[in-house]
């Protein structure tokens, strides 16, 4: 959508707020357009270091009075008032003011946070207690003195981590990992438990802390730098149950590794030995192969990491598919800050650590507009609610007075009960093994938070005067799409009548040149040119021809056949415009044969010989006609002392 809006018009539209102490550069009806918006517009959208001239400006001009006009037709017609075009807009006003919903210095941090964390991978166990997201305090409580327990007996008992994960944790991947995660980096679990992770000492064991799955501890095992993706081939050899079979396989994959290490070609051998049938042919190039990434087989993914330069072989290792020998084609250079930082910012945006942003903005807004809460208020409020809310299926009661009260202000708002009791409809969802204060809690901090940082984006236009422009770009974009489709692009190609008359009046502008019927057959060699001569002379048709000639050998001749004007083909054109046959002789051995059929006078083409242009001729002259309707509708005037003024002091 958002190349269609830009489509509509030559140039991007920053409309700009007219400066009550700039004088109009053109009025048109009862509308105008200051000098300040004007220059503001023009250098938006004109190369950087170029002064206007004249005829820019002439042309600019036009253009944007033009553009002004249509957008004045399309809010009269009352087009901005249609449900369509408002859900349209307002689904653009949301993406647009997501950037100026954001601290941009918290950002710039967690991004730089996380290409920091990037460059090292953490290993690490942990054990898990389940806890419900919204538990009741008794089972909070119950659930911290189980996981304390637990890390006691690591701490003070004095027993391992791995045995107390097997034994204790409610993880069901603990029962065959001991709890232990495996190396993990920046966005590959969530933020708290990343966190944790990087802020921990290699061998501690953390103390509680709780996400959405419930409390946990950690123990750190390992940390080491990041690993660059490696491109790697392999010859494979693949293993079968009998072991007869299987040391015979053995003594190859060793006996082709002595042909490498005595100076064999890998690649040649791979081709010649190699089992794997995906890239055997390819000399045994595999897809890159990640650090992280846990759908190679360890002890091959190791494997990989220990060669040390490119063109390294290694000893012959086995996996579950049989026997390998690898060779490093390539280390990939780890990515340096500033080549990262915009898919990080993407990753950063879309990642539970953007709640940090958000709830930095949100402070700043409550603090701005006076943010008051009324705790005695949400606290009456949890008798109105029952527990139909755990099923996700509590409606409140429009008529109980507890609806009528306020909740919080923010400005000069008050939200209340209403507010937040239709907040819940709209997003409750089912929450079993919970306790009815704590999901309407829940619900409350995010009612809080959609309600701050809506009222912030209701007041941008008034804080923000790029965002205002911006958005009245989008909205009179859209407008003018709607209207330009509607007048001049779906009529050009619905209106049959029209176009047809159209074409009748200008058929003139549509003209062939004079045109060959042809045929250009090209011949593998000189037996087939003569055959093909002999063919046409008994009056078989082109295509007659290829399909008989082809039949004992696919490549005998091919054949192009069309109404050629002059000019479209340079063998045509130097043989001459005669009817007949001739033959052009090729260095390379092949013969083309051209067969003139006839030469089509130069005439005026038929309206489905050039629709294309045609319809797109028509749409220009609907457009010129309807900018004339404009024109007289909303009579323009151009001030030409302020014209000749322009972008001098």
């Amino acid at each position: 959508m958002f190349s269609k809006i830009f489509s509509t018009i030559v140039f991007t539209v920053f409309v700009i707020s007219a400066n009550a102490q700039s004088p109009n550069i053109f009025t048109y009806g009862n509308d105008a357009v200051s000098r300040s918006e004007f220059e503001r517009v023009y250098m938006k959208n004109n190369p950087k270091g170029q002064m206007p001239d004249n005829k820019s400006i002439d042309e600019y001009l036009d253009l944007y009075i033009n553009f002004k006009l249509k957008v004045k037709e399309a809010t009269i017609l009352g087009m901005d008032t249609a449900e369509a075009y408002r859900k349209e807009l307002a689904g653009y006003r949301k993406q647009l003011a997501q950037p100026y919903l954001s601290d941009k210095n918290v950002t710039e941090k967690l991004i730089k946070e996380a290409y920091d964390r990037s460059q090292i991978e953490v290993k690490a166990s942990h054990i898990l207690v389940f806890l419900d997201e919204y538990a009741l305090p008794k089972d909070t409580l119950a659930a911290y003195g189980k996981i304390m327990k637990i890390r006691n007996e690591i701490i003070i008992g004095g027993e391992s981590f791995d045995s107390v994960a097997t034994r204790s944790s409610e993880d069901p991947s603990a029962k065959f990992n001991n709890g232990d995660l495996g190396y993990f980096t920046a966005f590959n679990l969530i933020y708290s438990f990343e966190s944790m992770a990087y802020n921990s000492t290699i061998g501690d064991v953390s103390l509680p802390f709780r996400t959405r799955f419930g409390y946990h501890i950690l123990k750190v095992t390992d940390k080491r730098a990041a690993r660059p993706d490696l491109k790697i081939a392999h010859i494979m050899l693949k293993t079968s149950t009998d072991a007869v079979a299987n040391q015979q396989v053995k003594s190859k994959i060793d006996s082709l590794y002595n042909r490498i290490n005595m100076g064999s070609a890998f690649e040649e051998l791979c081709k010649k030995f190699s089992q794997d049938e995906g890239t055997a042919t390819k000399g045994g190039v595999l897809n890159i192969i990640q650090s992280l990434d846990t759908r190679w087989p360890p002890d091959f993914k190791e494997a990989a990491y220990s060669l040390k330069k490119e063109g390294d072989a290694s000893t012959p290792i086995k996996t579950n598919y049989g026997w390998h020998i690898l060779k490093l084609i390539e280390i990939k250079p780890i990515q340096d800050y500033e080549n990262k930082k915009e898919e990080l910012r993407m990753r950063v945006n879309k990642d539970m650590r953007s709640e940090m942003n958000k709830e930095s903005v949100i402070e700043r807004i409550k603090k701005e507009n006076g943010f008051k809460e009324k705790p005695a208020n949400l606290k009456k409020y949890y008798n109105v609610v029952d527990s139909s809310i755990l099923a996700g299926k509590w409606k409140g009661n429009a008529k109980n007075k507890m609806m009528k009260k306020p909740l919080f202000k923010l400005g000069d708002k008050n939200f209340t009960g209403l507010d937040f009791a239709n907040y819940i409809s709209d997003y409750q969802t089912p929450r079993t093994n919970a306790g009815i204060i704590p999901v309407v809690n829940s619900y409350y901090a995010e009612f809080v938070k959609q309600s701050v940082l809506g009222f912030e984006e209701e007041h941008l236009e008034g804080k923000n005067d790029t965002f205002k422009n911006l958005f009245k770009e989008y909205h009179d974009g859209i407008l003018l799409f709607e209207l330009n489709d509607k007048k001049v692009w779906s009529k050009a190609t619905t209106d049959t009548l029209g176009l047809k008359n159209f074409y009748e009046q200008n058929n003139a502008n549509y003209l062939w040149k004079d045109r060959a019927d042809a045929a250009l057959i090209d011949c593998d060699n000189n037996a087939t040119a003569t055959a093909v001569a002999k063919m046409i002379t008994s009056g078989k048709a082109a295509d007659e021809i290829q399909k008989e000639l082809n039949e004992k050998n696919a490549l005998a001749i091919g054949l192009k056949e069309s109404k050629f004007e002059k000019g479209e083909n340079s063998l045509l054109d130097s043989l001459g415009w005669k009817k007949g046959v001739n033959s052009y002789n090729f260095p390379d051995g092949h013969i083309t044969i051209v067969w003139i059929k006839d030469i089509i006078p130069a005439g005026p083409k038929k309206m489905q010989e050039a629709k294309g242009i045609i319809t797109a001729d028509y749409q220009t002259y609907l457009d010129k006609e309807w900018i004339k309707e404009l024109r007289e509708k909303y009579p323009v005037k151009v001030d030409q002392a302020i014209k000749t003024a322009l972008f001098s002091k």
